[in-house]
C-alpha cells in the first residue's frame, strides 16, 4: 500500500487497527457494498460505484476486488468490466440462511436424540458434491466422540452421514462421485478405498441406514439416516465399545423416527443441495 492509499483511507473505520484486521475489514466492507450496490444482480456494479461508496482509494478497491475474484467471492464481467457476487458468496449466503432455519427446527430433535442415546448427534447437509457438518449435539456419555465438528467438510461416501447421502444416488452418480473425489479420498482417508465405499453404499441401501466402523477416525463409529430428499442426514456417533450390532439397530430405529419428524417439520422449507 502506498502513501496515497493510506491518506485516502484515513476516514475508514479500520484505521489504527492491526494490519490483518484492517485488511479483512476492508475486504468485507467491499464485499458488503458489492452485494448491496448491484453486485447481486446480473448487471453488476462498476468499480467507480464501489470507490465512491467505500471511501477507499481506487487502487485499494481494485486490489480488494481482485482478491475477492481470486477467492470466488466476486466475478468480473470481461465485456462490461462490472463486478457481481461470485459462486462462493452465493454459497455462503445460502448456507447462512439454511443454518438459521434448519438449525432452529432441528435442534430440539437432535438434543432429544443425544439425550436418549447419550451419544454425539450430528446434522450433515449436502454442499454441492460434499457434505458439511451443520450442527452437533453432545450426549451425556462419559466418553465423547470428536470426529466431526461444526463446519467440517468431507466428500460424500466417507463419514456415516455422507454414506447415507451417497446411497440415495443411482449407480452412475455414485461412480462419478468416487471418480471425482478419488485423489481426495486416497490422500485424506487411508482406511477407505473405492471397493469399501461401494460395499458401504450397498449395505446402506439394503438396511436403510449407513454405518461407518471407524474409517474416518479409528475407534469412532457412526450410524446415519438420510432425509428422503437427500438434503441432509442425521448421525449418531460413539466409541466402538458402545456401538455394537444390537445397539446400532436400536439407534437406527430412533434415527428413522427423527429423520421423518424433521422432514415433516421442514416441509415447505427447502434446504436442498447448494450445487
Amino acid at each position: 500500500m502506498n502513501a496515497s492509499d493510506d491518506l485516502d483511507d484515513r476516514s475508514t473505520p479500520w484505521t489504527g487497527s492491526p494490519s490483518g484486521a484492517q485488511s479483512a475489514g476492508r475486504v468485507l466492507h467491499v464485499l458488503r457494498l458489492l452485494a448491496t450496490s448491484g453486485g447481486a444482480t446480473e448487471y453488476g456494479c462498476g468499480l467507480g460505484d464501489l470507490v465512491r461508496a467505500s471511501g477507499l482509494a481506487k487502487p485499494t478497491v481494485h486490489r480488494l476486488l481482485a482478491a475477492l475474484v481470486a477467492a470466488g467471492f466476486a466475478e468480473r464481467d470481461p465485456r462490461t468490466s462490472r463486478y457481481r457476487l461470485g459462486e462462493e458468496a452465493q454459497l455462503v449466503g445460502a448456507l447462512a440462511a439454511r443454518r438459521t432455519s434448519v438449525q432452529r427446527i432441528a435442534r430440539p430433535l437432535l438434543a432429544d436424540l443425544a439425550a436418549r442415546t447419550r451419544e454425539t448427534v450430528l446434522l450433515t447437509v449436502r454442499r454441492g458434491q460434499e457434505c458439511l457438518c451443520l450442527h452437533r449435539e453432545d450426549g451425556l456419555g462419559q466418553i465423547r466422540t470428536y470426529v466431526l465438528t461444526v463446519g467440517d467438510t468431507h466428500p460424500l461416501g466417507v463419514n456415516a452421514g455422507g454414506i447415507a447421502l451417497l446411497a440415495l444416488e443411482d449407480d452412475d452418480a455414485v461412480a462419478a462421485s468416487l471418480d471425482r473425489d478419488a485423489e481426495w479420498i486416497a490422500t485424506d482417508y487411508p482406511l477407505l478405498d473405492r471397493a469399501r465405499i461401494l460395499a458401504m453404499v450397498a449395505d446402506t441401501r439394503r438396511r436403510g441406514w449407513s454405518f461407518n466402523d471407524g474409517r474416518v477416525c479409528p475407534g469412532a463409529w457412526g450410524v446415519a439416516v438420510a432425509l428422503p430428499d437427500g438434503s441432509a442426514a442425521i448421525t449418531v456417533a460413539g466409541v466402538e465399545q458402545r456401538m455394537r450390532a444390537e445397539r446400532r439397530t436400536e439407534i437406527a430405529g430412533l434415527l428413522h423416527v427423527a429423520a421423518k419428524t424433521l422432514e415433516r417439520r421442514l416441509s415447505g422449507r427447502s434446504i436442498g443441495n447448494t450445487a
